[in-house]
């Protein structure tokens, strides 16, 4: 049950995240905050994650901290938003990317 809620927290932080990024060019006062509150609840889970690596192997407590460091990327990018930069742009890039790639890394517990 733990982890539903995980992956509906993750997709629910990444739709917001995306409707904040969307919604920005037309009013970036109030998508701004929209944005923020899809990158908290993206740190949010990221942590948690972060938590349930304890007795991991290295592999996998590399993967969740790169994931950690993407996420931490969108918050910067929240920076550039409220100040009214197009400087957040490069952030979400990076966090896609980062994200694609890791989840075609797979989960280290299901092996072929």
């Amino acid at each position: 049950m733990n982890q539903q809620l995980d992956k509906q927290l993750f997709i629910a932080g990444n739709v917001i995240v995306l409707l904040g990024a969307a919604g920005w060019i037309v009013e970036p006062n109030i998508f701004s905050y929209i944005y923020s509150v899809g990158v908290a609840i993206l740190i949010f889970v990221q942590i948690r994650n972060s938590f349930k690596t304890k007795d991991a192997d290295r592999r996998h407590k590399r993967l969740i901290a790169n994931a950690m460091f993407a996420t931490l990327v969108l918050a910067i990018g929240a920076y550039y938003m409220f100040k009214g930069s197009m400087s957040w742009v490069p952030a979400v890039i990076i966090y896609a990317i980062t994200t694609l790639f890791l989840s075609y890394r797979g989960n280290p517990e299901k092996k072929a």
